[in-house]
């Protein structure tokens, strides 16, 4: 299952406490089918995968979606998207190149750069894949911990 369109403004929380998420609007997403074109250019711009903007056909892959967590994820710790452009043309150019930089503003751990960088490798074939980010030792760490390694 890919949803296609996850962005910021689609993960709402349930309670105050922030404890538990829900991803809402699915009206693109679907089943990935191994040998199956995909719809070119579905989705918000800001969150598309570098490979989506080719010109050859792609296929739908959980990929995508690692890619826009990698988004989202960049965009919650600096407050802006990764990747900007005047128009949608340049924008896509700077996706296809797709070169992360960290701003020396905000503090970030190592372990969190290389996640992002896992999540937005422009190629998807070496991409992060979900099962790999969930066993890094980033994910694992208790606010305790987390914690010490920011201070």
């Amino acid at each position: 299952m890919v949803h296609r369109d996850l962005k910021l403004e689609n993960i709402l929380f349930e309670d105050n406490q922030c404890e538990r998420i829900k991803i809402i609007d699915f009206g693109i997403a679907g089943v990935c089918v191994k040998g199956q074109e995909d719809v070119q250019e579905s989705g918000t711009i800001e969150y598309m995968p570098p490979e989506v903007f080719g010109d050859g056909p792609v296929q739908s892959s959980p990929c995508y979606d690692v890619w826009a967590i990698g988004i989202m994820f960049y965009t919650m710790i600096y407050g802006t998207l990764p990747f900007r452009g005047k128009t949608d043309k340049e924008l896509r150019e700077k996706i296809k190149e797709a070169k992360v930089r960290f701003p020396r503003s905000v503090p970030i751990t190592e372990e969190a750069k290389q996640i992002i960088k896992g999540m937005l490798d422009p190629n998807p074939e070496t991409r992060l894949d979900l099962l790999n980010l969930m066993e890094m030792p980033y994910t694992k760490y208790d606010d305790e911990a987390f914690e010490e390694i920011v201070h």
